[in-house]
C-alpha cells in the first residue's frame, strides 16, 4: 500500500493552500451551493467550476460544438513529461459463477462482448470507451456524427500511462480512508504526511498476500 507515498502528499499539501488562502468556512460555503451533476446547475456547466475530474460519460450532454465543456487530459507535472497522458480507468470484472447452469453460454457472451461488433455497439450506445484498445481507431467509430464527443476519450484511451484501481474487498474502505484523511488535512486538522500514514494504518492489514 502506498498512500504515504512522497508525490500523494505533496499533492494534499497543495490542495490545502486553497483552503489556507481562502479559508475553510468560505470554501466549504462555496461548495455548498453546487447543483446536481449533469444538470443546467452543475457547477461545472453553469461556470462556478473552472475544471473538475470526471469520466467519459460526465455531463456529455454539454459537450461538443457550441457546449459550454470541453475534454482534455490531465496535466503532468513540471519536469516529469514521461506522466503525460495519464489518468484513471475503472476496471469492471466479469465473471462466472462456479455452480451457473450454463457456463459455455456465459462463456460465449462473455467473448461476444470482447468482438469489435459489440465493443463498437456499447461505445455508440452507451457512451463508453472500447475495452479492447484495437478498437479505439476503428473508423465507423470515429465517424459516427452522433459520437462526435467521445472521440478525445478514444484518442486519451491508448495512452500507456493509464492505471485503474485493482478490483479487491477492500476497495470501499480504502476510498474511505482516503476520502476522510484527506479531507481531515484540507480542514487543516491533520498534517498530509501523518493523514496517509494513518490510511495505510488503516488499510494495510486487510491486503491478503497473494501467490502466482
Amino acid at each position: 500500500m502506498t498512500p504515504d507515498d512522497p508525490a500523494n502528499v505533496q499533492a494534499l499539501e497543495f490542495e490545502r493552500k486553497f483552503y489556507v488562502l481562502y479559508g475553510e468556512n468560505q470554501l466549504n460555503k462555496f461548495k455548498s451551493g453546487f447543483g446536481k451533476l449533469g444538470t443546467a446547475d452543475d457547477p461545472l456547466v453553469n461556470g462556478q467550476l473552472a475544471m473538475e475530474a470526471g469520466w467519459d460519460y460526465t455531463d456529455s450532454q454539454y459537450r461538443g460544438a457550441g457546449q459550454p465543456i470541453g475534454v482534455a487530459t490531465f496535466p503532468y507535472p513540471d519536469g516529469h513529461p514521461e506522466l503525460q497522458g495519464a489518468g484513471l480507468i475503472g476496471p469492471d470484472a466479469v465473471l462466472i459463477p462456479a455452480k451457473a447452469k450454463h457456463k459455455q453460454a456465459a462463456w460465449e457472451f462473455i467473448e461476444w462482448m470482447m468482438s469489435k461488433k459489440a465493443q463498437i455497439l456499447f461505445s455508440e450506445k452507451g457512451n463508453s470507451i472500447p475495452s479492447v484498445t484495437a478498437d479505439l481507431t476503428d473508423p465507423s467509430l470515429l465517424s459516427n456524427p452522433s459520437d462526435k464527443v467521445m472521440i478525445p476519450f478514444y484518442k486519451m484511451a491508448s495512452s500507456k500511462n493509464l492505471g485503474s484501481f485493482p478490483s479487491s474487498t477492500y476497495a470501499a474502505q480504502y476510498a474511505q480512508a482516503m476520502s476522510d484523511e484527506g479531507e481531515k488535512v484540507l480542514l487543516g486538522q491533520e498534517n498530509a504526511e501523518t493523514a496517509m500514514k494513518n490510511v495505510k494504518q488503516q488499510i494495510q492489514p486487510l491486503v491478503k498476500p497473494t501467490s502466482n
